[in-house]
């Protein structure tokens, strides 16, 4: 059997070959207090194996100890998609389709291998915020059908502490499907149509509870709220004369659960409207009784009636509830997703007017992906813009511009940009959105955007759909379902996220004290985002170890140049 190690910024395929000339057995790592970091080993054999499970020993240092429990396993998966992502460059993929692509990350506790087939077992170690400095040694066992295979690893902790995900420097979010499907009534519910579980039932808590660790995991540090299925759940009413009766339970509920297990920094509030998408306007989200008097989740024109009922008696509510709650600093509103065209424009006027009539102390943050959006928003005086990747990175003059008359800036990206813009999808290199969070330090922008978390349903509201479905491969997908063990999978490219996260904070820590040296340390990575950033992994792991060191306080510099752009 062959046995080998990799690191966590590599896509391993099913047919990727041991290295004839050398292949490493053993791994180094350098880290911070309050870290995690990954690698991989690789297995492979000409018979077909099972691997049965993966052991560790404790991480020892002197009399210092890191306990095996910190470490953990899980099995690469790999997903298959025909093509590839649309409008990606080629030099930009990892392999072209048809194929399979290593993303999920499995919660099995043991796997069979097809014969002259490569496993990748994604080894992920965290160093407690206590643990004392110094160079830990280790080994990980993986226990397999043809015999056991140890491979030595070490850790170097460095004399630096990340802070914890809610008090961190990086806002971190993706747009999460846990309670129905974005501004889609509640008939669209994908965790109900993937788990069966019905909201709020024990079954659905497990899931949710899951979903809360992997968050805290990964420093995924933003909550998601769809507030209208939390007032519909609740029992909100509305009476003949157009009273509402609005009910805070679950919001309350929902938001105090995930605050209690200390993973939000930011709240992240659904928007008042919703996209008709043949006309392309903006339609209001409003709860209102159907002919048999229940409530219900509804599309109503934003210029109506109903909807100025609404929002006048919603807003005001909704501040002084968030305000009472004392959530008001890290809870944002939005108004209407990208707005793209005149009618759009006007109508995000508007309801923007009633924001800031009803409810003028609360944040508005929208998302814009187009200049014209970006300067809509500006002249409207919106607190928070967050521009797509592409129009902040070919526009960042008007964008710091913007940040000296006040607007905070924020970025995103979703199923675009595609091109050679680094982004997140199966079928490119999983390092990308590291790199683009050493981007984020070198814009001073402490807030990073991805769509979707857990949209495993169509736009059609209850078909599941597959990243072979997909036009841009894994955009809905950032976790995977995982009915058979009521939880939830994690992905290489999630895992990505969270290193993207931790490297920030390093990057933080140090330019506190020397800002310079910090930026230094980017631009040997990336200048933009969008053909001035390297692909030499060797020279990404280095300069992160030298990051991690030099946060400590350490002398370290190395003054390493890629030696291949």
């Amino acid at each position: 059997m062959m046995i080998w190690t990799k690191s966590s910024y590599e896509n391993i395929f099913q047919d990727t070959a041991m290295p004839y000339d050398y292949a490493e057995r053993e791994y180094s790592l350098v880290m911070a207090k309050n870290e995690r970091e990954s690698f991989q080993i690789l297995a492979r054999s000409e018979d077909s194996f099972t691997i049965r499970s993966v052991t560790f020993t404790d991480l020892v240092c002197g009399e210092e100890r890191i306990a095996a429990s910190r470490m953990s396993y899980g099995f690469v998966e790999y997903v298959f998609t025909q093509d590839n992502t649309v409008g990606v460059a080629k030099e930009s993929l990892i392999r072209e389709a048809p194929a399979w692509y290593p993303d999920p990350i499995s919660n099995d506790r043991s796997i069979k291998v097809p014969a002259r087939t490569t496993q990748s077992v994604w080894i992920t170690v965290y160093v407690p915020a206590d643990a004392a400095p110094g160079l830990y040694q280790g080994r990980a066992t993986v226990h397999t059908s043809q015999g056991d295979h140890a491979v030595e690893f070490n850790v170097e902790v460095c004399d630096v502490t990340i802070p914890a995900a809610n008090e961190a420097a990086l806002i971190y979010s993706h747009h999460q499907q846990m309670l129905s499907n974005f501004w889609m009534d509640s008939s669209s519910d994908s965790v109900y149509h993937t788990y069966g579980y019905e909201r709020w039932s024990e079954g659905w808590w497990e899931v949710i509870r899951d979903i809360a660790e992997q968050m805290r995991a990964h420093r995924h540090n933003t909550l998601f709220v769809n507030l209208q299925q939390l007032l519909l759940d609740g029992g909100s009413t509305v009476d003949e004369n157009g009273v509402y009766t609005f009910n805070w339970s679950k919001l309350d509920e929902y938001v105090g659960f995930f605050l209690d297990a200390g993973v939000i920094r930011w709240v992240n509030c659904m928007h008042l409207t919703s996209v008709e998408l043949k006309s392309y306007y903006f339609i209001a989200c409003v709860l209102k009784a159907d002919e048999q008097g229940n409530m219900v989740l509804a599309g109503e024109p934003c210029e109506s009636e109903a909807t100025k009922n609404w929002l006048r008696q919603l807003l005001p509510a909704l501040q002084a509830h968030v305000e009472e709650r004392g959530w008001l600093d890290f809870w944002e509103m939005h108004v209407g997703d990208e707005p793209m065209n005149d009618v759009q424009r006007e109508q995000y006027k508007h309801l923007l007017a009633q924001m800031r009539q009803y409810a003028p102390r609360m944040m508005v943050c929208d998302a814009v992906c187009s200049l014209d959006g970006a300067r809509w928003l500006a002249e409207y005086g919106v607190d928070i813009i967050v521009a797509i990747e592409d129009v902040y990175d070919g526009n960042r003059e008007f964008f710091e511009e913007l940040r000296r008359k006040g607007t905070r800036i924020f970025l995103y990206n979703c199923c675009g940009p595609a091109g050679t813009w680094l982004n997140r999808f199966v079928d490119r290199p999983v390092w990308e959105m590291r790199t683009l969070g050493w981007l984020l330090y070198a814009w001073d922008i402490p807030c990073f955007y991805h769509w979707g978390y857990s949209f495993w349903n169509t736009w059609t509201h209850n078909e599941p759909i597959t990243i072979a479905e997909e036009p841009s491969k894994g955009d809905h997908y950032t976790i995977y379902p995982d009915p058979h063990s009521n939880r939830v999978r994690s992905s290489i490219r999630y895992e990505a996220n969270r290193d993207a996260a931790e490297d920030f904070e390093l990057l933080t820590i140090l330019g506190r004290r020397d800002p310079q040296y910090a930026k230094e340390l980017v631009a040997r990575i990336a200048r933009d985002s969008h053909t001035e950033y390297t692909r030499n992994i060797r020279l990404m792991i280095e300069t992160r170890k030298e990051l991690v060191r030099a946060a400590a306080g350490q002398d370290c510099r190395t003054g390493q140049k890629d030696d291949g752009r």
